[in-house]
């Protein structure tokens, strides 16, 4: 039979949940007035114009077959981000036309991409508070303001919350020495670089 809980564990486990709600709600509420925005700039190449994209689920086989803007320009290019568009494609087969979807996406993937700074940080100080101010600081600092309000930028959102799963699989298993996580955060990173390839660079980060 597993201990019980000691009344400090469980004060410290409220005390976590209550920063994790604090940097959640500061999060959403920061960004929730783009909740009923629409489409913007290069949103018209990747959605809004992107013939594949606008086939809804029917067009994730060409979106893996063809390069990021091939169903705006028709361009063979170089920029190769299929699981971006492969949500886009969801989002616009849920609710066709309507950019709402694809803004609620990024505002809640902003929520949790501060949610797991705040874990990586803490995992890597052992410091809760420090851990907190900087995901506070993360999700109040305004020059992710273009990421979060463009629904395009999803590929920087998913990208960088993707990149630091695979960190946060990497300390586990130097944490337990068990294969297994080194394997989840090879995954996750593969994941992340069919996203933006930028996440080449946490590489090195980690």
């Amino acid at each position: 039979m597993s201990k019980p809980k000691s009344k400090a564990t469980e004060s410290n486990g409220r005390t976590t949940l209550w920063l994790k709600l604090i940097i959640a709600f500061t999060a959403f509420a920061l960004y929730s007035n783009t909740l009923n925005h629409g489409y913007v700039l290069d949103d018209v190449s990747v959605i809004s114009g992107n013939r594949h994209v606008m086939q809804g689920v029917d067009g994730i086989k060409p979106i893996w077959t063809t390069s990021y803007r091939d169903g705006y320009w028709n361009d063979s290019g170089t920029l190769y981000r299929p699981l971006t568009l492969s949500v886009f494609a969801v989002q616009w087969y849920l609710s066709p036309g309507n950019p709402a979807l694809g803004h609620w996406t990024n505002v809640l993937m902003y929520v949790l991409l501060c949610l797991m700074i705040f874990k990586v940080i803490n995992q890597l100080t052992a410091h809760r508070n420090w851990a907190f101010f900087s995901a506070l600081i993360f999700a109040a600092i305004t020059m992710h303001t273009e990421v979060v309000a463009n629904i395009k930028s999803l590929d920087e959102l998913l990208s960088m919350t993707l990149g630091v799963g695979a960190w946060l699989a990497v300390l586990k298993w130097f944490d337990t020495n068990h294969f297994k996580y080194l394997s989840y955060s090879a995954l996750v990173f593969l994941a992340g670089m069919f996203t933006k390839e930028g996440l080449i660079a946490y590489v090195l980060i980690i």
